[in-house]
């Protein structure tokens, strides 16, 4: 620490990390519940029994009717559509109160007028940006969810970026990227994301003198960021 390898770390704001709670047991909730369809498909499938393309609200009825005929084996079934009808219960609860909180929330407004972004990936980008004068220019914001472009550099000439080589998988990642309409919208976010003055922050590294290793860490010890 005393010739400067660390490098300050942001803590995100309590609300960006409550929010992340919401999002993600929304996740994990709604996860849990395809997983149950998922394997009752294929199950069914064993005995001939194929469920076909029926949507959330009718899942449990096509599968009642598919055992209707087979009562030894509607008794296995009964268990998982019983849990499955509380997990969806339970993201219809999460996913209003995530709705409420977009509804009163500016900036995730002003990324939905974005083709292709909704609430879950308006929230999600917002949460995981949480202060955005903590990056130094746009270019930054694209390693915090992972999309790391390729350099190629020649001599002393300026780098180069490529296309994106590198994607670390995450909530936001997966957020971002969850449909095709979402390819391009990536760069309009950044744009749209307003600097309030609730979300002024000054940067650690910028608040006076880091000391006389500040510079060896930013040479020598970038991996370590």
């Amino acid at each position: 620490m005393r010739v400067g390898l660390y490098r300050p770390v942001h803590v995100k704001t309590l609300r960006s990390q409550k929010l992340r709670m919401l999002l993600t047991h929304r996740k994990l909730l709604q996860s849990k519940a395809i997983a149950i369809e998922n394997d009752l498909r294929a199950t069914l499938r064993n005995f001939g029994l194929k469920v076909g393309i029926v949507g959330t609200v009718k899942f449990e009825a096509r599968i009642k009717e598919l055992v209707a005929n087979l009562p030894d084996v509607a008794l296995l079934v009964e268990p998982l559509l019983v849990v499955r009808r509380v997990l969806r219960e339970q993201v219809g609860i999460l996913h209003r109160r995530l709705l409420a909180v977009v509804r009163d929330d500016d900036v995730c407004r002003r990324l939905m007028t974005i083709p292709g972004v909704g609430p879950v990936v308006a929230l999600t980008y917002r949460v995981t940006v949480d202060v955005p004068a903590r990056f130094r220019n746009s270019k930054a914001v694209g390693a915090v969810f992972g999309l790391t472009p390729s350099q190629v550099s020649v001599g002393r000439e300026r780098p180069n970026r490529r296309n994106i080589t590198v994607r670390r998988r995450d909530d936001a990642d997966d957020a971002l990227r969850s449909g095709p309409e979402h390819a391009g919208a990536f760069d309009e976010m950044v744009l749209a994301q307003g600097l309030g003055d609730e979300d002024r922050q000054t940067s650690r590294d910028e608040e006076g003198n880091r000391g006389a290793g500040a510079s060896l860490g930013r040479d020598h010890a970038s991996h370590l960021g």
